[in-house]
């Protein structure tokens, strides 16, 4: 991507970024089969790969190329890189531990390229490596060493910032942080890194039984670009917690929620979840969609967020 870009903690404070929704739903849209996931590659791989969307990057990486434009077109500023499982813990079940770092590098490449064709000097668009969660029965030290891993292959393939996300458990999370500065100093390279957790507690209480103030205390050493809310089982499901990080965190704030529960059979419209999330975005520095979430999400974002910006710059 062009050196012009304004670096993305200054993109960041003009207003609220769109961020891209949900890759596996769109993976899942194209009801892919055992060969589809494969490809040429892994066409004799012994493992079961179906449910790896991750290796996408390197069995079909038109797919994943696909769904990032996807999401551009529809005017997200910032999308994910593929790599929600991309760490060695979650692909031992399938077999491809040694292709981890290659995966991650491949992803944040595919995204740097997209993100670069939909770049212009007035709208540049960025890459988040996603770095997600894991069991948090994991050995420290090894978490940190796979975790660091992860984070060089997304610095290395071209993210402009890390994303931790979907976290619930603290230490856990402090481990990828760590990883993310080895990461960096090790490259000697320096990103923005983003913290956004989960949680089915209106207070903003996740699973490990942290606080949100315990929460902002711990991650202080590492100085976030910007913290917040991901996930959940719909878009207001986290907005008490959103309004007490709010008033306490002294971070830009993101918030990214699902789109909600498939089997509930009532999950807003694209219109209404942009209409859940409005009275947020004058707090938001970053908005967009997580699981379920789809262009057409991002899309009516896109078109809440203009029209807030028209008001706001019109005489």
């Amino acid at each position: 991507m062009s050196d012009l870009r304004p670096p993305f903690v200054q993109a960041m404070s003009r207003g609220a970024l769109l961020l891209d929704g949900s890759t596996g739903t769109e993976f899942m849209r194209l009801r892919l089969s055992e060969a589809d996931m494969r490809g040429d590659r892994f066409r004799e791989h012994p493992c079961a790969l179906a449910s790896d969307f991750d290796i996408l990057c390197l069995s079909r990486p038109e797919l994943v190329t696909s769904v990032h434009e996807s999401y551009l077109s529809a005017g997200a500023d910032i999308i994910e890189t593929n790599t929600c499982c991309a760490i060695r813990f979650s692909q031992s079940r399938f077999g491809t531990v040694s292709l981890t770092g290659e995966i991650n590098r491949e992803a944040a490449r595919l995204a740097a390229e997209a993100a670069a064709r939909y770049s212009t000097a007035e709208r540049p668009r960025y890459v988040a490596g996603a770095i997600g969660p894991v069991a948090p029965n994991a050995d420290p030290t090894a978490l940190t060493e796979a975790y660091t891993e992860q984070a060089t292959g997304l610095i290395e393939g071209g993210a402009d910032l890390l994303l931790i996300e979907t976290a619930f458990d603290l230490n856990c999370t402090l481990c990828a942080a760590i990883a993310c500065r080895w990461a960096m100093e090790r490259l000697g390279r320096e990103l923005p890194v983003v913290f956004s957790f989960t949680s089915t507690d209106p207070t903003g209480r996740i699973h490990s039984g942290h606080s949100i103030g315990e929460i902002l205390t711990a991650v202080a050493p590492f100085s976030p670009a910007a913290l917040g809310f991901n996930c959940g089982s719909g878009p207001a499901t986290l907005l008490p917690a959103i309004g007490r990080l709010i008033q306490e965190s002294p971070y830009p704030i993101v918030y990214y929620p699902s789109a909600g529960l498939p089997r509930s059979g009532e999950l807003p419209s694209p219109e209404e979840f942009a209409g859940i999330l409005s009275p947020l975005l004058p707090s938001l520095s970053i908005v967009g969609g997580c699981c379920g979430t789809t262009p057409s999400h991002i899309a009516a974002l896109a078109q809440l967020i203009s029209r807030n910006t028209s008001k706001v710059t019109s005489p």
